[in-house]
């Protein structure tokens, strides 16, 4: 295969339009395919012809979101989850951890063997690139999910390294002891929404757990190797500590790495620990290939990040509806008839002249 390879031209046309100049040619005889899925995690629809060639089983299914895979409360507790290498998307059909208006999916790549730790956080002040979709708020901070191939760049800063919530409260400061007694009845969304006042009989009776502080270990070491237990750790409970914490320990930001997620699925997200709101994180910590301050938030109510050199797609502006303009008949001018007036002038001349000789 040459890099005159029809797919090979697809793949570099793809990737110049995301990384503009600085994009990497794939090597002369490489197969797009295997190099694109190696370096690569996160695919936009931006060209259906590209995706079509390199993934034609997504676009050739007759579903109606084929390649995102959410899982039930049932299949979830039955061990299930998104294997390594399935497709998480798009965008317009599901929820999404990425950002751009147009359909988008992402390649899972945390292995469920080993419930996702096999992807690692990085070092303090490394850029990595992400996408950004919601969830930020002045007590929780900003969240961003690393995606390789957004062309998007965040720097993490000094930054705490951790699995998932709950390994991040413990590894701030809070012993699983006591995250028990300020949460009794701690809530996850992993199963959906639910609790441990509702689940603790099954917890126990299926994982042998007996205690809150026991089941806060299990999430946040791993140490069950069982994918239901793991993905208890999508728990927004956690989010006002973890942030308040991070921030009273000077840390920028915080790494989790392998979180799991309601669906069955694990994410590597950050909670940024600086930014005030979504434009403060858009105005000092984001940059893209081209450099400089390119991204802003056309999409208030959505809060996703858009970049100017990516491609994506401005917003459409409305085109104000036009009334049309009010038909109404010509004002004529009145014309003035003044032969009466003259007949009656001559008519009084010529009386006072008939006088004047009389």
């Amino acid at each position: 295969m040459t890099n005159n390879d029809p797919l090979v031209m697809l793949v570099n046309n793809y990737l110049q339009s995301i990384y503009g100049s600085y994009y990497e040619p794939i090597p002369r005889d490489a197969d797009p395919h295997s190099y694109f899925l190696s370096k690569y995690d996160f695919v936009r629809v931006l060209d259906r012809k590209f995706v079509d060639s390199m993934f034609p089983s997504v676009l050739n299914s007759h579903l109606p979101c084929p390649f995102f895979k959410y899982l039930s409360k049932e299949n979830i507790l039955q061990g299930e989850s998104v294997q390594l290498g399935d497709f998480i998307g798009p965008f317009s059909c599901g929820f999404a951890t990425w950002a751009c208006p147009i359909d988008s999916f992402q390649i899972n790549k945390h292995n469920p063997a080993s419930l996702g730790r096999n992807i690692t956080c990085v070092p303090d002040y490394t850029n990595v690139e992400i996408t950004h979709v919601c969830c930020d708020s002045p007590q929780i901070g900003s969240w961003v999910s690393v995606v390789k191939g957004s062309g998007i760049y965040y720097n993490v800063g000094k930054s705490l390294a951790s699995f998932n919530k709950v390994d991040a409260a413990i590894k701030l400061g809070n012993s699983p002891r006591a995250l028990a007694q300020s949460f009794p009845d701690f809530s996850w969304n992993g199963w959906g929404p639910t609790s441990w006042s509702k689940e603790k009989e099954y917890i126990a009776n299926t994982f042998h757990i007996s205690s809150l502080e026991e089941l806060l270990i299990a999430v946040a070491s791993g140490e069950r190797n069982n994918t239901a237990i793991d993905f208890i750790s999508d728990c927004p409970v956690l989010d006002e500590l973890n942030y308040s914490s991070a921030r009273a320990q000077g840390y920028d930001s915080i790494q989790m790495c392998s979180a799991g997620y309601q669906g069955g699925y694990w994410s590597f997200e950050i909670q940024d620990t600086r930014s005030s709101d979504i434009l403060d994180l858009v105005d000092n910590y984001i940059i893209t290939v081209s450099g400089g301050k390119k991204c802003n938030t056309l999409y208030p109510m959505q809060k996703e990040l858009l970049c100017q050199n990516i491609s994506c797609p401005t917003p459409p502006i409305p085109t104000p509806i036009s009334t049309p303009p009010i038909s109404t008949p010509p004002i004529s001018t009145p014309r003035h008839n003044y032969l009466p007036i003259l007949l009656i002038l001559i008519t009084v001349l010529t009386l006072s002249l008939l006088y004047i000789y009389v």
